[in-house]
């Protein structure tokens, strides 16, 4: 058989729906037959690299498009009624952004770079339609929608030194090194993830010396080793009735 024939491969065997992903990593590993890689490839396109701090949308926004993360990462968050900001949650590369304004038609968060990064935009109307056409397509946008759904309600159970820890064990898996062999660079700073744990910048300085200090993770700068992954994976499964 062809590699073009084969279900789920893209005609250069690279699971790459354009050719800007052949230039560096792709955006979004897809699992697709050669149809709907072509009809994807087809309405793609690539908005200008955003510098740190400028947003991709604003609460009110109209939805023109979702958003594959190429490379950077971006943080959403909202504003409550006092003008207090929350972070939602931080986006890394093969995440997808922009789903939360599906039911208004327009945003109702904002999508800040953290980092210089860049995205891969899928006009809305155009992939609701293809989505329609393929069960596989479908399937796939959902669950990459879907990410991250519930673990608000998971960490509300959790110390706050687990809800850390859960944390840096997420972005290892999340950036493609769950074993934490290699260092990662965390971009955001430490009152951003303060704010994402609701607890104070000083708490976050504090669990870093102390997951440091027990000699699991290294950190400086914003590089994050772990150098005793299930020493981590045991401290984030304390609960706060423990």
């Amino acid at each position: 058989m062809r590699e073009e024939e084969i279900p789920g491969v893209s005609g250069d065997g690279s699971g790459r729906i354009c050719s800007v992903c052949s230039l560096g990593p792709e955006c979004i590993s897809w699992s697709l037959d050669r149809a709907d890689y072509d009809e994807l490839g087809r309405i793609v396109s690539h908005p200008p690299a955003l510098d740190e701090g400028k947003h991709l949308f604003q609460v009110g926004d109209l939805l023109t498009s979702v958003y594959a993360v190429r490379t950077g990462t971006f943080k959403t968050y909202a504003f409550d009624s006092l003008g207090k900001e929350y972070v939602l949650r931080f986006v890394f590369p093969g995440e997808l952004l922009g789903f939360d304004g599906v039911y208004a038609r327009r945003h109702g968060c904002n999508a800040v770079a953290v980092e210089g990064s860049a995205v891969c935009a899928l006009p809305y109307l155009d992939l609701a339609s293809l989505m329609e056409d393929s069960v596989m397509l479908r399937e796939q946008i959902l669950r990459l929608a879907s990410q991250g759904f519930g673990d608000r309600v998971v960490n509300a159970r959790l110390t706050p030194e687990a809800r850390f820890a859960n944390l840096l064990l997420d972005f290892h898996r999340r950036t493609g090194n769950g074993d934490g062999s290699e260092p990662m660079c965390l971009p955001m700073p430490s009152y951003d993830l303060a704010n994402y744990l609701r607890v104070t910048e000083q708490d976050i300085e504090g669990m870093f010396a102390h997951y440091m200090h027990r000699k699991i993770i290294d950190f400086h700068g914003n590089r994050l080793v772990l150098l005793d992954p299930d020493g981590l994976k045991h401290a984030a499964s304390k609960k706060n009735s423990e």
